[in-house]
């Protein structure tokens, strides 16, 4: 019982590790491909062609011994609702009714 255990533990490592592992494979991109909207198989360099297009490792030169690309932090964030046009536009209503009530005021002075 113990040895079978153990044994699920280790799978479920191996199956969580590999989920994790799997999907960084998929997320490394470049700062240039990122700003070009993810253009990394067109534009990439040798040092990226693993994850984008093998090809291009013929672009390699003799001298390139050695390249190294550090894994960044990414996010992304989703407005379904529209929150910051709405802000947008309760601010400009907002503005034109306090352009009113110094008309207002100016009138009664």
């Amino acid at each position: 019982m113990d040895k079978a255990l153990r044994m699920s533990k280790k799978g479920l490592a191996v199956a969580i590790s590999s989920v994790l592992f799997s999907f960084a494979a998929h997320a490394v991109q470049d700062a240039r491909s990122i700003a070009m909207g993810g253009t990394g198989v067109a534009s990439g360099s040798y040092q990226s062609a693993a994850f984008y297009n093998p090809a291009l490792l013929t672009k390699s030169k003799a001298n390139d011994n050695f390249s190294l690309i550090l894994p960044s932090i990414a996010g992304e964030v989703a407005d379904p609702s529209d929150l910051i046009d709405n802000l947008d536009e309760f601010q400009l209503a907002f503005d034109d009714f306090e352009a009113q009530l110094r008309a207002i005021e100016h009138l009664i002075e």
